[in-house]
């Protein structure tokens, strides 16, 4: 209480397809969480390599740097090894 703490928003697949592809009515609501003071995005190793299936397999370049794009912003949570 009282303090500022940071709080961590995990993105799974369809969290960050949504956000990335600017899927109403999810784009906004969590536009409108990542605004929030202290808040940080999340992303596996797993929701990475799911996200760009898509794209890479459909040679969409553009949205594959979209997803990196994304990616290369947010808090990165390894698999274990």
């Amino acid at each position: 209480p009282g303090g500022t703490s940071d709080m961590r928003v995990y993105f799974d697949t369809a969290a960050a397809v949504y956000f990335v592809e600017q899927i109403p009515p999810y784009f906004g609501r969590i536009t409108a969480r990542l605004a929030a003071p202290g808040v940080r995005a999340v992303v596996s190793d797993l929701t990475r390599m799911e996200s760009l299936v898509q794209p890479l397999r459909n040679g969409d370049v553009l949205l594959a740097s979209q997803f990196r794009a994304f990616f290369a912003q947010s808090e990165r949570l390894g698999l274990p090894s």
